[in-house]
């Protein structure tokens, strides 16, 4: 069974294919978006997780570490997500 996109703007039904997929955000979040072909309006159809890049975390460790750090007072997490949503705030 073919999933269909019914665009709320003029009614037009398409296929979630590739070219159509966009990323959109705001304060809550990112969010998987489909463009209809024929208006362009926009159809949010999921919210996006956010990838985690292990590489990022154990950067954070080992300055940490260097840094003789007993206690990591701020939480790598956050810091990830505010970068994340800082890039996208100015899309």
């Amino acid at each position: 069974m073919d999933t269909i996109i019914i665009c709320k703007v003029c009614g037009n039904r398409f296929k979630p294919e590739k070219p159509f997929h966009t990323l959109c955000c705001d304060e809550n979040g990112i969010y998987d978006a489909f463009d209809c072909p024929r208006c362009g309006s926009q159809r949010i159809v999921q919210k996006r997780l956010i990838e985690f890049k292990t590489d990022k975390f154990e950067e954070f460790i080992r300055a940490a570490k260097e840094n003789n750090e007993t206690e990591i007072e701020e939480d790598p997490f956050d810091s990830m997500i505010i970068d994340l949503k800082s890039i996208f705030k100015n899309i």
